[in-house]
């Protein structure tokens, strides 16, 4: 999760497929499940980095599991924990 984190931020500003090549150079992930992660990570800047953007926020986890992680299950299949 730390590449991805790492690809979102990087990509923050461009997003979509900035995010998707950068998670594809960075894993071994199949490109379907790579779309899932870069769609989660699309997510993630859109509707919660301001709360994601410090280590202390306790409120980074539960924007996410409200807003990116139903879509996330969807595409790739499994549960996002």
């Amino acid at each position: 999760m730390e590449k991805l984190q790492e690809c979102g931020v990087g990509c923050a500003d461009t997003g979509g497929d900035c995010i998707l090549n950068c998670f594809k150079d960075a894993t071994d992930l199949s490109d379907g499940c790579a779309v899932c992660f870069a769609m989660y990570a699309d997510c993630v800047v859109a509707n919660c980095m301001d709360v994601c953007m410090t280590d202390e926020s306790q409120e980074c986890d539960p924007c996410q599991a409200e807003h990116c992680a139903p879509d996330f299950e969807t595409c790739a299949g499994i549960t996002f924990n």
